[in-house]
């Protein structure tokens, strides 16, 4: 072979490998979650070990002939990846005027209903109006969504809240007497204190909620997923029709829009 020819095959090699890697790569999609059993289920800073909304996405991608990578992160650092470019998707987003400039949403996932919890061994908690917050030390988790109400809520009577990381530390707060009550997505929480002996018992919820919406998957503006979320909703849609959804629900024993089949 002359040398001519045989640069010209290794310049082949090269550019076969290196868009072969780059098709690769272009077939795993990055997904940032946050530790919100049964929705994503796994240790923060590591591999999601399982959930609804992992199982969905993991599905979802599967049929779009992909595969998925997805870490656990505290839920603002996973928003912030997103905006970075440095996730593909993050998984139960509700929409906002500030996310969108970073990201796009899916169809709707799941309908949320964030609530207070306070001690059960309290009869003090209680409030109607906004104002009534005002005497109460309140706990929520750093970047979530609350909606607009209450964030002028919280300027203009100037609501004593502290942000925390994650629903363990608000837990722990009060229980500890630190805080007076916290706001939890109720159906996660509710999960959350089933799941963990130590807190049986210890709170109650309020009925009246801070904030109704629903959750999406969020969809960086920067991934090469972002002209594709049209398909994306079409899948998603079909999955509910087929009977996917309900499958992934009631295995981790919730129900979509019918009933769990008991064996």
């Amino acid at each position: 072979m002359s040398i001519k020819n045989a640069l010209t095959s290794l310049i082949v090699l090269i550019f076969s490998a290196i868009s072969a890697h780059s098709f690769a790569n272009e077939r795993l999609v990055r997904v940032a979650g946050d530790p919100y059993p049964p929705w994503t289920e796994g240790v923060q800073g590591e591999k999601a070990t399982g959930g609804i909304a992992v199982g969905i996405i993991e599905e979802l991608f599967k049929r779009l002939d992909m595969e998925t990578l997805t870490f656990v992160y505290p839920f603002k650092r996973g928003l912030e990846r997103i905006k970075q470019g440095e996730e593909d998707a993050i998984l139960m987003v509700s929409t906002s005027e500030e996310r969108k400039q970073y990201m796009s949403f899916t169809v709707p996932i799941r309908y949320v209903k964030h609530v207070f919890f306070y001690s059960s061994s309290s009869n003090k908690f209680d409030w109607q109006e906004w104002e009534d917050l005002k005497k109460y030390t309140i706990g929520n988790i750093t970047g979530y969504n609350l909606g607009n109400d209450w964030e002028k809520a919280k300027k203009q009577h100037s609501l004593n809240v502290e942000e925390v990381k994650s629903d363990v530390y608000n837990a722990d707060k009060l229980l500890l007497g630190r805080i007076d009550a916290f706001i939890a997505d109720q159906e996660v929480m509710e999960r959350f204190i089933e799941e963990n002996p130590k807190y049986h018992g210890k709170f109650k919820w309020h009925k009246k909620p801070v904030y109704v919406s629903v959750n999406n998957f969020g969809i960086s503006k920067k991934s090469f997923l972002f002209p594709m979320i049209p398909e994306i909703n079409t899948v998603l849609e079909e999955m509910k029709a087929d009977g996917t959804f309900q499958e992934i629900f009631c295995v981790h024993g919730k129900e979509f829009n019918a009933r769990c089949e008991k064996n």
